[in-house]
């Protein structure tokens, strides 16, 4: 095609065909789409998990054979859709020092410790001590469970509490 040179005062002389126009859009138009993907890329590559206590103190609160790590597990396979950048993970912990108002369970994103304002979420003493407690039913699992969901998909948003490693959590040996 025939060629036009664009002049301005401050930018260098362009020689451009229709091609290259056309380039340039799709140069453009690639740029916005890798802009807008990225940050989505970023969020869906965050890693949650719900810290449950399964030691022998916590797990005596329970009436019959119920188990939380258990009710969380069929939660988890019920569900989800397996896809590993949104999947909560589940965490075994032998103890979080807090067996009297067992068994409890702790929201752990990106290696930080998650916390609610909200009372209808978390009560203070739950706040206080950055744990969900007295998980002693399918119901209270399915609350936790479901808050989970909501900060991986953005529709509940929880409180950076600090780092999971200064808890005094005792995890299985690795």
């Amino acid at each position: 095609g025939k060629m036009k040179a664009i002049h301005h005062p401050y930018s260098i002389a362009l020689l451009m065909t229709r091609s290259s126009i056309t380039t340039l859009a799709l140069l453009l138009l690639t740029t916005v789409i890798c802009n807008i993907t990225t940050p989505l890329a970023l969020v869906l590559s965050t890693s949650t998990t719900i810290r449950v206590c399964t030691g022998s103190s916590c797990l005596s609160k329970c009436r019959g054979a119920f188990n939380p790590k258990s009710s969380l597990e069929h939660l988890q396979k019920t569900l989800t859709d397996d896809n590993p950048d949104t999947a909560v993970k589940i965490e075994e912990v032998f103890c979080m020092n807090q067996c009297k108002r067992g068994p409890n369970m702790r929201i752990i994103q990106n290696g930080n410790v998650i916390t609610f304002k909200d009372e209808s979420i978390m009560n203070d003493i739950e706040l206080k001590r950055k744990s969900f407690q007295s998980i002693r039913d399918d119901a209270r699992v399915a609350m936790v469970w479901g808050i989970t969901e909501g900060l991986v998909d953005g529709s509940v948003v929880g409180t950076d509490d600090g780092p999971s490693t200064k808890l005094t959590d005792i995890l299985p040996q690795k």
